[in-house]
């Protein structure tokens, strides 16, 4: 913010907290300070590596998924990754060269590096290399974000489980994955909004109160768009972006309040900047949270799709095992019953008919009739006939089969009687 906005008048300790989270851009020079490796790296260095290193390693890229066919849809793939993550930091950097600030004495130099004289032919030339990359930067790659998405947007469109089943669309899923369907190109929206409050807002007599005011009211634009549409497919997403845009909002009137009483006394610059600190780890904090809860929910979400795939396939492995036993146990039964010898077993009870039996008083608390050592009496509600169960090994008998039974077993007389 300081870079886009200067002499904002930050409150010290707020602007350290900023400049401490440097780390999270993709800026070379300011993570390595190279400026202090070399005498002669000045901001038109900067402008020139940050630009041209990204475009020659997407044009190298470029050229190998040119000539290597299975490589090409990875290739375009990392283009557009690339392309994606710096655009912000090079877009800031080559808006970056050209305001300037005129001293009192006349001269003029660079706000970016005060080294660099805006009176200089480097400065013309560099201006004039900016300004090309803005064609490309800043210009190009909206436009070709605009052409893809607009290319695949009846694709785009469509529910969100079919898209993302769609391998056509693979390699730019980054540009839409995070919309609803019918916002498939609030990702161009987005872009052109980062690009105003980072590149146009520097743009805007730098250090002024006119500055400040066009940037409260690009985040009030941006705080409209993002409540109005609601374009993010999670509801916690759409809350996290406008709380994005309030957090801007509020820093830049608290530097344009500071601003326009700098010669004030009794301005707390101090505790202003413990509240802007709060203000913005709050953010932070809201949305780590709700990253950490997003990827645990969706490793839980995992564990049960899994534990119901697997569920599922063990039940259909048992299905297919009890079927198989079932076949097996009822052609031995019959092959038995041509013998004369067949039993019925209590699983025939249950399938072969379709009438539901209730136990005879307690057969727990009885002795089976008829001597039969183990069996336990029931009476079929259906029909009254009376069948008995092995409680050892299930098996079955019928009333009309036990006589033959016992009598084979040598525990029934000729005239009926059960031996003891």
């Amino acid at each position: 913010m300081p870079s886009i906005v200067p002499e904002m008048g930050l409150p010290h300790n707020f602007s350290e907290a900023i400049g401490s989270t440097s780390f999270l851009k993709f800026d070379m020079f300011q993570l390595a300070n190279v400026g202090c490796l070399a005498r002669h790296v000045n901001y038109h260095v900067q402008i020139l590596v940050t630009s041209m290193v990204p475009v020659m390693v997407c044009g190298l890229l470029v050229v190998v998924g040119f000539f290597v066919k299975k490589l090409r849809g990875v290739c375009k793939t990392v283009v557009l990754v690339i392309s994606y993550a710096v655009l912000p930091s090079v877009s800031t950097t080559v808006f970056g060269a050209f305001p300037c600030d005129e001293l009192d004495t006349g001269e003029s130099f660079l706000i970016a590096d005060y080294s660099i004289n805006c009176n200089s032919a480097s400065y013309s030339t560099f201006a004039a290399f900016a300004g090309l990359m803005l064609v490309v930067y800043p210009l190009g790659i909206p436009l070709m974000y605009s052409w893809l998405l607009v290319q695949k947007k009846e694709k785009i469109k469509k529910e969100v489980r079919v898209r993302e089943a769609d391998e056509d669309l693979i390699g730019m899923e980054f540009l839409f994955d995070n919309y609803r369907p019918e916002c498939w190109y609030f990702e161009i929206v987005v872009t052109v909004l980062r690009l105003m409050m980072t590149g146009v807002l520097g743009l805007i007599e730098p250090g002024s109160a006119t500055q400040l005011s066009c940037g409260m009211m690009m985040a009030i634009a941006g705080m409209l768009v993002s409540s109005w549409y609601m374009p993010y497919l999670e509801k916690r997403d759409n809350v996290l972006s406008t709380l994005s845009y309030v957090q801007i909002f509020f820093v830049m009137l608290c530097a344009l309040v500071l601003k326009s009483q700098e010669f004030a006394e009794g301005v707390d610059k101090e505790g202003l900047g413990v509240v802007l600190i709060i203000v913005n780890a709050f953010l932070l904090i809201i949305t780590v949270v709700t990253v950490v809860v997003n990827f645990f929910g969706q490793m839980d979400e995992d564990y049960e799709s899994d534990n119901s795939k697997l569920s599922g396939t063990l039940m259909n492995m048992f299905k297919k095992k009890t079927a198989s036993s079932w076949t097996t146990r009822k052609k031995k039964e019959e092959g038995e019953g041509e013998k004369g010898g067949g039993m019925i077993e209590l699983g025939d009870v249950f399938v072969e008919r379709s009438s539901s039996f209730v136990v005879d008083s307690n057969p727990l608390a009885r002795t089976p009739d008829l001597g039969l050592e183990g069996f336990q009496k029931f009476t079929d509600e259906k029909s009254g006939r009376e069948y008995y169960v092995n409680e050892k090994n299930g098996e079955t008998l019928w009333d009309t089969e036990i006589e033959g039974r016992l009598k084979i077993e040598g525990r029934l007389t000729d005239e009926g009687e059960a031996n003891g």
